[in-house]
Order: structure tokens, then C-alpha cells, then sequence
């Protein structure tokens, strides 16, 4: 009889770990854990194509202006002034790296919140962002 329990018991224990490392490991998105809180929450509130966009609207109209950038990182941020330094001091315009692949839904909100950005700054914002942190740099030509 002890030996049933035991063997039972044994069983619900193994049963709840393994579905606990098994909804950790399909059901909650490594995004939210691999990257910054702010990337975090975008994954999350980009559901569909028509709401990241409607999301990026809302983020816009808010002030909150977030951009996205995908592909390896480049160079040593720390020891030079970046581009996107330069955007959120100049232009308000929080921008960081979200992986090596882009993600179909985030770049649904990363388009349109740059299509308002190029509305509301012009064409040319990212590239003068470029120019002034090469100048800034001495010629050396920052990371992202």
C-alpha cells in the first residue's frame, strides 16, 4: 500500500514539473525573456498584422515612438556615440535590437511607425542621425 502511494505520488510530482517546464518552454514566448522589456511588450501587443498597426498608431499619438531594428549587432556601442543615442536625444525616439530575424507581426508596427516618423521628421532623420554621430565620433563610423 505504501509502495502505491509512493509510486503515485511520485507520478503527480513528475506530471506537474514537466508541465510546468513544458508551458515554459512552448506556451511563454522566449522573446519576452531574451530581450529587453520594451521589445517584450510589443511582441505582446502585436496580435495580428491590423493591430500592430493600430498599436504603432496609438504609440505615436502617445509620444511614445519605438523603433526596431533586426540582423546582427555591430561594433561596441559603449565605446562610441550610436545612432540610436542620437535619435533619443534629437528626436525622442526610442530605437533597439530585436534579434537576428525579424519577427511578421512587429514589422507590421515597426512600418508604420516609421512611415509616421518619416511624416512627422522627414525622409532623412535616420541618415542626419548617421551623420551627426560620425561627426561626434571623429569620422569613426558608429554601430547602430
Amino acid at each position: 500500500m505504501k509502495f502505491t502511494k509512493l509510486v503515485l505520488f511520485s507520478f503527480a510530482f513528475n506530471f506537474v514539473i514537466i508541465g510546468f517546464a513544458s508551458a515554459y518552454y512552448f506556451v511563454i514566448p522566449q522573446a519576452f525573456f531574451s530581450q529587453r522589456k520594451d521589445m517584450a511588450m510589443i511582441y505582446y501587443k502585436c496580435t495580428s498584422c491590423s493591430v500592430a498597426i493600430e498599436n504603432a498608431v496609438s504609440d505615436f499619438n502617445g509620444g511614445n515612438y519605438q523603433i526596431i531594428s533586426w540582423g546582427l549587432p555591430d561594433g561596441n556601442p559603449k565605446k562610441l556615440i550610436t545612432v540610436n543615442s542620437i535619435l533619443e536625444l534629437d528626436y525622442n525616439i526610442k530605437s533597439f535590437h530585436g534579434g537576428c530575424m525579424s519577427i511578421p507581426l512587429i514589422n507590421c508596427y515597426n512600418n508604420k511607425m516609421y512611415q509616421l516618423l518619416f511624416k512627422k521628421y522627414g525622409n532623412h532623420f535616420i541618415g542626419d542621425a548617421f551623420r551627426k554621430a560620425v561627426k561626434l565620433n571623429n569620422g569613426s563610423i558608429p554601430p547602430q
